[in-house]
């Protein structure tokens, strides 16, 4: 056997093993994110709550997810999180809910990888 062939087959193991793990910590942290969105978001009516949604994007070289809200509820999001005028004067102040969901699932993300590889 030659030493470069078994180095270049540990190495497309591991790179496919890598590779498996982020699509799954990907997948598990958007739909974690989602549901801990719809429950942290504004109810008024729950339109905007229910639009929160996840997808599979394909990269060139990787797959991963997107969280994000659905048409039309997708305009109110910096609305919320920042705040907005009224229309007949002063400011409504903004509800922070969106930021710290986020950075819990960049931890929750980065965890699940180290755990897994």
């Amino acid at each position: 056997m030659d030493i470069s062939n078994e180095i270049q087959n540990i190495l497309e193991e591991y790179s496919e093993h890598a590779r498996k793990v982020l699509e799954e910590a990907s997948d598990k942290t958007a739909k974690e994110t989602v549901s801990k969105l719809k429950a942290a978001s504004p109810k008024k009516t729950g339109k905007y709550a229910k639009a929160w949604s996840s997808k599979k994007v394909h990269g060139l070289f990787s797959k991963g997810n997107i969280v994000y809200v659905k048409a039309p509820h997708y305009r109110l999001t910096h609305l919320l999180e920042y705040g907005h005028a009224k229309k007949n004067g002063g400011r409504v102040q903004g509800k922070r809910f969106v930021a710290p969901i986020e950075q819990e699932a960049n931890r929750m993300f980065i965890q699940e990888v180290e755990r897994n590889i």
